[in-house]
């Protein structure tokens, strides 16, 4: 996998480059016993020792950590753990050893696969291959003697676990430890990131497309899955509940490769359900003084070479020379990287501080206009207007660069100069919309009337109105559980009302429209929730629909680039925000739960559901008019997954970039712990998987 170099160099750099550099912890010796694997069943291949490629330093040592992991900590049956080391990996084998270990896990239990060794795209470039420890050094060598990932995964399916773990330590770039050609000849292709379609299967992948799973920095062990397992023992538990998840799993490596990694770019990933995967609270290594000071660089042996020339040679003084050389570059690097470090967080210190000080002012300006605010006149009029001028579009400026200053308060002087130009505003309703059966139609929808008032499309779609306001949205005081990625509770202002329809889409609604059904669930009927599409497909949806109705189409498609160009001030059918979807199940009510209790419309959760999904609208409705915001399938919602921000924000649309979108609600394969409001998910915009669907939303002109 390394391009290769003099015999004798290579042997120095082995010599002097130690397994772990002291930053890093030792992982050979397990926690305490959790005993929650009494069900499970597992594999581990580990090759170090190609036959006919490069090597992967550290595979096998890593291996043996995760067995031991498995087996003292996690407590599954040594009977039911299979171990494939070096020689013995080899693709038959592997499919043998995967097939008993999915026969053996019990009802209820987790399947671990972990691989920890090359990887590979396929012929067609479409699949990842996990190259066996006897394939030859060509392009034919490699497709015959490799296992699909894709046929690993389908064998799982086959287990009765209650979920199953995937840990692959390898890239399907065709890319080898050090970042050079495998071998000559590899498809070029990248292949696309595995569409896990299971609520069962988590995969964990160590790298994205067209990177290379390198080396922990500092030694000779592959990064992620050293660091994977570091997670599960408890370093990753960044809410402090003892219990680590995958996405914990997934940050935390990503956290730890960003920091200290610097020679190439390594980006693990997740695909699959959220799942807690283990219980461990042991502290990891300080990753901030590991960043700070530039830790040891990854060792490499296709980088440096030395000509020895003939005659006499005093090798230990070449030798220390290279190593004086190398120390000199990485003080000199780390000099740098330091002082850009600091003058980067000096400029945040200030951009910060100037910010807090607008933010101050604002807040005590606001004070003295409060009246002015809960009672809006004409004669108020200007002053108001005076404060959105003066902080609607405040900036900071800090050298050459300049952030604007979002100042909270500005939204409700908005909404009072609202009130002031339309006190009795009516707001007409959307076009086409026509009468239910029993229920009459309205003409207009006012601003103080129309909160779950129903309305019916010209495809016969019933949505309800949701008014303008505001919300705590996320982890509030006195719930009784909550994950780390809903805090911190924040105030969040909505300007514009919206129509959110009463339940998710049907299978026969999206049948009327696409012209086909992809649900597994077909069976139930056309009034179940249609499911197994992916955020792309729900998006090609809602512009299919509104062009059907006559309406403008939100969204722009490029493939697997969508485009919201108008925003929320596009009238046709759209994925409501995720701010939009917790507002509207909340309903204006302080409950942390679905009917204010665990149950209601809730039901159709793992622990009621039957393994299945069942017809919309059966559970009563909140306030407002929906049912099923909670249970059945969960729904996708426009925004890319990232972190809450502290302060009060006024219609936020969610990150800018990702790598997941946010889907809310939960499932039939969840449990009642995801009829929170403020729970979270996340999964790749192209994941198709039977227990996510959607509800379409609309702003009303």
């Amino acid at each position: 996998m390394d391009h290769p170099v003099p015999l004798l160099l290579s042997l120095a750099l082995l010599l002097t480059s130690p397994a772990f550099a002291s930053d890093w912890p030792d992982l050979s010796t397990p926690p305490a016993a959790t005993r929650d694997g009494a069900n499970d069943a597992a594999l581990v291949v580990g090759i170090q020792d190609y036959a006919k490629v490069d090597d992967v330093l550290g595979a096998r040592e890593n291996a043996n950590d995760w067995y031991a992991w498995l087996v003292k900590t996690r407590g599954v049956p040594l009977a039911r753990v299979h171990v494939l080391r070096d020689s013995l990996a080899v693709d038959h084998k592997i499919e043998s050893e995967l097939a008993l270990a999915v026969s053996e896990v019990q009802p209820g239990g987790t399947l671990w696969v972990v691989f920890i060794g090359h990887g590979a795209p396929s012929k067609d470039g479409r699949d990842g291959l996990l190259v066996g420890a006897d394939a030859d050094r060509s392009a034919d060598g490699i497709y015959q003697r490799s296992v699909a990932r894709s046929e690993v995964l389908a064998a799982i399916e086959q287990g009765r676990q209650g979920q199953a773990v995937v840990v692959l330590d390898t890239c399907f770039s065709g890319q080898g430890q050090g970042g050079g050609a495998l071998v000559e000849g590899l498809q070029p292709l990248v292949p696309t990131r595995e569409r896990v379609s299971s609520g069962r299967v988590t995969l964990l992948t160590g790298a994205g497309s067209g990177e290379f799973a390198g080396r922990l920095p500092g030694t000779t062990r592959p990064a992620f899955s050293y660091l994977a397992l570091g997670a599960l023992r408890g370093w990753g538990d960044s809410d402090g509940d003892g219990v680590v998840s995958a996405s914990e799993v997934a940050e935390y490596t990503l956290g730890a490769l960003r920091a200290t990694v610097h020679d190439r770019s390594q980006t693990p990933s997740l695909d699959g359900p959220d799942l807690a995967l283990a219980r461990g609270r042991e502290r990891g290594p300080d990753l901030v003084a590991l960043a700070v000071k530039g830790a040891a660089a990854p060792v490499t042996t296709g980088v440096a070479t030395i000509d020895l020339g003939g005659g006499s040679t005093d090798f230990a003084a070449l030798a220390a020379e290279a190593q004086a050389a190398e120390a000199a570059k990485r003080q000199a690097e780390g000099a740098a990287a330091a002082a850009a470090a600091a003058l980067a967080k000096e400029e945040r210190r200030q951009l910060d501080a100037a910010a807090a000080t607008v933010r101050s002012q604002a807040s005590r300006d606001f004070a003295a206009l409060k009246a002015l605010v809960e009672a809006p006149t004409a004669s108020g009029k200007p002053v108001l207007e005076a404060y959105v001028a003066r902080y609607g579009a405040a900036k900071v400026t800090v050298g050459a660069k300049t952030e604007a200053v979002d100042v909270p308060e500005v939204a409700k002087v908005r909404a009072a100069l609202a009130v002031v130009a339309a006190p009795a505003a009516v707001v007409a309703a959307p076009t086409g919309v026509v009468a239910p059966t029993g229920v009459v139609a309205p003409t207009t929808v006012t601003s103080t009337a129309r909160a779950g008032e129903q309305v019916v499309t010209k495809s016969g779609m019933k949505m309800r109105v949701i008014p303008a306001g505001t919300f705590t949205m996320g982890c509030t005081p006195g719930a009784w559980v909550c994950d780390a990625d809903e805090k911190p509770a924040h105030e969040v202002t909505l300007t514009r009302s919206y129509l959110l329809a009463e339940t998710e889409v049907t299978q026969g609604q999206w049948s009327a429209v696409m012209g086909s059904n992809p649900s597994k669930f077909s069976s139930c009927g056309s009034d179940c929730p249609v499911e197994r599409v992916s955020w792309l497909d729900a998006v090609a949806f809602a512009n299919a629909l509104s062009t059907k109705e006559g309406l403008d189409a939100c969204y722009v498609i490029s493939g697997e680039t969508v485009g919201w160009p108008k925003g929320a001030a596009c009238t046709g059918y759209r994925l409501p925000t995720e701010a939009e979807w917790e507002y509207a199940a909340r309903a204006g009510e302080a409950s942390s739960h679905a009917d204010g209790a665990e149950m209601g419309s809730a039901r159709w959760m793992a622990d009621y559901a039957g393994g299945k999904t069942h017809r919309v609208g059966q559970e009563q409705a909140n306030p407002w008019g929906l049912a099923d915001m909670t249970g059945n399938v969960w729904e996708w919602t426009w925004d890319w997954f990232g972190p809450y921000g502290a302060g009060a924000t006024t219609d936020p649309l969610g990150a800018t970039t990702g790598l997941n979108r946010v889907r809310r609600g939960g499932g039939w394969t969840l449990t009642v712990d995801g009829a929170r409001f403020a729970a979270r998910a996340r999964s790749d915009p192209g994941s198709k998987v039977n227990d996510i669907g959607l509800r379409l939303a609309r702003t009303l002109p």
